[in-house]
């Protein structure tokens, strides 16, 4: 059963593409979607600061490697496919998403995901100081203080 993406996700999906487009790239990648989630008003910069990253450098590390990437040659009838990077990624995070009894596939999940998987947003999100064991706490953390929140126990909504 696939998990649908929230609306978070969605959004952060979107302007991914239009980053990559304005840049000139050919494939949407996983650091387009990071890059986007980073700048983006929702719990990922938080849950990264919360779980120790130096923000200053996964900003930069963002730009180096945004700009890293090839551009293509001017065609307006070609569209920007995603990369298979990026449907791993995503695949991956649907997977830590179902583990943690989600009903969607948020952004954390995309984090989390990243740091399990090598290659670009590994290297990125490492060299900014992100490491697992500390992000997953931070989820946790925020899932704990949502339930606080918004209990799901039966009945307590009721009259």
């Amino acid at each position: 059963m696939a998990l649908p993406v929230d609306t978070e996700l969605a959004q952060a999906l979107e302007k991914s593409y239009c980053q990559a487009a304005c840049r000139g790239h050919e494939f949407l990648e996983p650091v387009h979607l990071l890059a986007v989630l980073y700048q983006s008003d929702g719990g990922v910069r938080a849950l990264l600061t919360e779980s120790g990253v130096n923000t200053a450098v996964l900003s930069q590390q963002l730009e180096l490697a945004l700009a890293d990437l090839p551009r293509r040659k001017p065609n307006p009838t070609r569209r920007i496919r995603p990369s298979h990077d990026l449907l791993q990624l995503l695949a991956a995070a649907e997977t830590h998403a179902a583990r943690c009894e989600a009903t969607a596939t948020a952004p954390k999940y995309v984090l989390l995901a990243a740091l399990s998987e090598w290659g670009v947003p590994h290297d990125v999100l490492a060299r900014a100081g992100a490491s697992r064991p500390f992000l997953e706490h931070a989820v946790r953390a925020s899932d704990n203080l949502l339930t606080a929140r918004f209990p799901t126990t039966p009945g307590v909504f009721s009259r």
